[in-house]
Protein backbone atom coordinates (compact mmCIF):
# COMPACT_ATOMS: atom_id res chain seq x y z
CA UNK A 1 0.00 0.00 0.00
CA UNK A 2 1.24 3.41 -0.87
CA UNK A 3 1.37 5.74 2.07
CA UNK A 4 -0.23 9.11 1.65
CA UNK A 5 1.72 12.08 2.92
CA UNK A 6 -0.16 15.04 4.19
CA UNK A 7 1.24 18.35 3.07
CA UNK A 8 1.55 20.96 5.81
CA UNK A 9 1.32 24.63 4.94
CA UNK A 10 4.28 26.79 5.74
CA UNK A 11 4.04 30.34 6.94
CA UNK A 12 5.08 33.26 4.72
CA UNK A 13 8.64 33.00 6.07
CA UNK A 14 8.84 29.35 5.07
CA UNK A 15 8.91 28.13 8.70
CA UNK A 16 6.54 25.50 10.04
CA UNK A 17 4.05 26.75 12.65
CA UNK A 18 5.19 25.82 16.18
CA UNK A 19 1.85 24.31 17.19
CA UNK A 20 1.60 21.73 14.39
CA UNK A 21 0.77 18.34 15.86
CA UNK A 22 0.34 19.67 19.38
CA UNK A 23 -2.90 19.91 21.27
CA UNK A 24 -3.38 22.85 23.62
CA UNK A 25 -2.65 21.87 27.22
CA UNK A 26 -5.54 22.25 29.63
CA UNK A 27 -4.66 24.08 32.84
CA UNK A 28 -6.73 21.52 34.76
CA UNK A 29 -6.28 17.78 35.21
CA UNK A 30 -8.91 15.21 34.28
CA UNK A 31 -11.41 14.98 37.11
CA UNK A 32 -14.63 13.01 37.07
CA UNK A 33 -17.41 12.68 39.58
CA UNK A 34 -18.58 9.32 40.90
CA UNK A 35 -21.12 8.49 43.61
CA UNK A 36 -18.18 8.03 46.04
CA UNK A 37 -16.46 11.33 45.19
CA UNK A 38 -14.12 12.82 42.59
CA UNK A 39 -11.46 10.84 40.77
CA UNK A 40 -8.42 12.84 39.71
CA UNK A 41 -5.69 11.80 37.28
CA UNK A 42 -2.24 12.18 38.88
CA UNK A 43 1.28 11.80 37.49
CA UNK A 44 3.67 11.00 40.33
CA UNK A 45 7.26 12.16 40.38
CA UNK A 46 8.87 10.31 43.32
CA UNK A 47 12.35 11.07 44.58
CA UNK A 48 12.07 14.83 43.99
CA UNK A 49 13.87 17.50 45.98
CA UNK A 50 10.63 18.79 47.50
CA UNK A 51 6.93 18.05 47.65
CA UNK A 52 5.11 20.25 45.15
CA UNK A 53 2.61 20.54 42.36
CA UNK A 54 4.33 20.82 38.98
CA UNK A 55 1.36 21.74 36.84
CA UNK A 56 -0.72 19.63 34.49
CA UNK A 57 0.71 17.36 31.81
CA UNK A 58 -1.34 15.17 29.46
CA UNK A 59 -4.43 15.67 31.62
CA UNK A 60 -2.65 14.56 34.81
CA UNK A 61 -1.94 16.70 37.86
CA UNK A 62 1.83 16.35 38.31
CA UNK A 63 2.70 15.81 41.98
CA UNK A 64 6.36 15.62 42.98
CA UNK A 65 7.21 14.01 46.32
CA UNK A 66 10.49 13.41 48.12
CA UNK A 67 9.61 9.82 48.98
CA UNK A 68 11.00 7.07 46.78
CA UNK A 69 8.82 4.69 44.77
CA UNK A 70 9.33 1.70 47.03
CA UNK A 71 6.80 -0.27 49.11
CA UNK A 72 4.09 2.35 48.59
CA UNK A 73 6.12 5.17 50.16
CA UNK A 74 5.52 7.56 47.25
CA UNK A 75 1.79 6.77 47.23
CA UNK A 76 1.59 7.52 50.95
CA UNK A 77 3.49 10.77 50.43
CA UNK A 78 1.13 11.82 47.63
CA UNK A 79 -1.87 11.09 49.85
CA UNK A 80 -0.37 13.12 52.72
CA UNK A 81 0.52 15.99 50.37
CA UNK A 82 -2.93 16.11 48.76
CA UNK A 83 -4.64 15.86 52.17
CA UNK A 84 -2.62 18.81 53.42
CA UNK A 85 -3.08 20.99 50.33
CA UNK A 86 -6.77 20.17 49.83
CA UNK A 87 -7.49 20.31 53.56
CA UNK A 88 -9.22 16.93 53.72
CA UNK A 89 -8.56 13.86 55.86
CA UNK A 90 -6.00 11.33 54.58
CA UNK A 91 -8.61 8.62 55.13
CA UNK A 92 -10.71 10.20 52.36
CA UNK A 93 -7.95 9.84 49.73
CA UNK A 94 -7.28 6.52 48.04
CA UNK A 95 -5.19 5.35 45.07
CA UNK A 96 -7.71 3.30 43.09
CA UNK A 97 -5.60 2.62 39.99
CA UNK A 98 -1.91 2.75 39.19
CA UNK A 99 -0.51 1.86 42.61
CA UNK A 100 2.77 0.73 41.00
CA UNK A 101 2.70 3.21 38.10
CA UNK A 102 3.56 6.88 37.88
CA UNK A 103 0.12 7.51 36.36
CA UNK A 104 -2.56 7.10 39.01
CA UNK A 105 -6.26 7.55 39.56
CA UNK A 106 -6.93 8.93 43.00
CA UNK A 107 -10.35 8.97 44.64
CA UNK A 108 -11.17 11.92 46.86
CA UNK A 109 -14.16 10.66 48.85
CA UNK A 110 -17.09 13.03 49.37
CA UNK A 111 -15.49 15.69 47.14
CA UNK A 112 -17.11 17.14 44.00
CA UNK A 113 -15.15 18.03 40.89
CA UNK A 114 -16.56 21.57 40.80
CA UNK A 115 -14.81 22.42 44.06
CA UNK A 116 -11.53 20.92 42.84
CA UNK A 117 -11.62 22.86 39.57
CA UNK A 118 -11.79 26.08 41.60
CA UNK A 119 -9.09 25.06 44.07
CA UNK A 120 -6.43 23.39 41.91
CA UNK A 121 -5.26 26.42 39.88
CA UNK A 122 -4.59 28.29 43.12
CA UNK A 123 -2.66 25.34 44.57
CA UNK A 124 -0.54 24.90 41.45
CA UNK A 125 0.57 28.54 41.70
CA UNK A 126 1.73 28.11 45.32
CA UNK A 127 3.83 25.09 44.26
CA UNK A 128 4.53 23.15 47.44
CA UNK A 129 6.54 22.75 50.59
CA UNK A 130 9.84 21.36 51.69
CA UNK A 131 9.81 17.94 52.94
Amino acid sequence: MASRKRRLDKSASGEMPANIGKTPESPLPRIRDTPEGAIIAVKAQPGSRKNEFRGVRDGHLVVAVTAIAESGKANDAIIRFLADKLDIAKSRIQVIAGATSTRKSILLSRVKSAGLHELLPCLAETRGDQG
